[in-house]
């Protein structure tokens, strides 16, 4: 008899333990798993609804390498357009011309868009021994709720700059 009570005890405790996960109050769930995120800080990410997000797609083109050590960046911005548009053209640093450039990542924060432009190697075996200067076009797309300050800053030596700062409210 006692071993019947003790065996109800420990499934009761198994049975609760696995209704404790399921239950787990930690994140909202949009009914199919995935989590919603319902702050006002966003990073961009393979969302399926980016209509919301400030920002809904981002590329970028290098247009050449070669020696150098300039790094900066003008952004232009076409928000009157039905899905408004910001092109940053520029140049940043490199350890060598044998690179390319990436959108490092976006973050916006208060209302402003930060994109960090750096470079990642191209590959090349061999390379000409010199600081690389990169010069690059990315192009950011804004989803239905476009930021009101862009912000572009360049990632060099693991340290991070801005270079250029818009402001997009009008």
């Amino acid at each position: 008899m006692k071993r019947r009570l003790l065996l109800a005890r420990v499934c009761s405790i198994a049975g609760f333990g696995a209704l404790a996960g399921c239950i787990d109050g930690a994140g909202s769930t949009d009914g199919n798993g995935d989590e919603n995120d319902t702050d006002d800080n966003w990073t961009t990410g393979d969302d399926e609804d980016t209509a919301t997000d400030p920002v809904a797609d981002t590329s970028i083109e290098t247009l050449e390498a070669k020696c150098g050590s300039t790094s900066e960046a003008t952004i232009a911005a076409d928000l009157e357009a039905e899905s408004g548009t910001a092109t940053i053209t520029g140049s940043v640093r490199a350890p060598n011309p044998c690179h390319e450039a990436v959108v490092a990542g976006t973050v916006v924060e208060n209302g402003t868009l930060t994109a960090t432009i750096g470079v990642e190697s191209d590959g090349e075996d061999i390379c000409m021994e010199c600081t690389g200067q990169v010069e690059y076009e990315a192009t950011i797309t804004f989803g239905r709720r476009p930021p009101t300050v862009l912000a572009v800053d360049h990632e060099h030596l693991e340290e991070t700059n801005e270079v250029a700062r818009r402001d997009l409210d009008g």
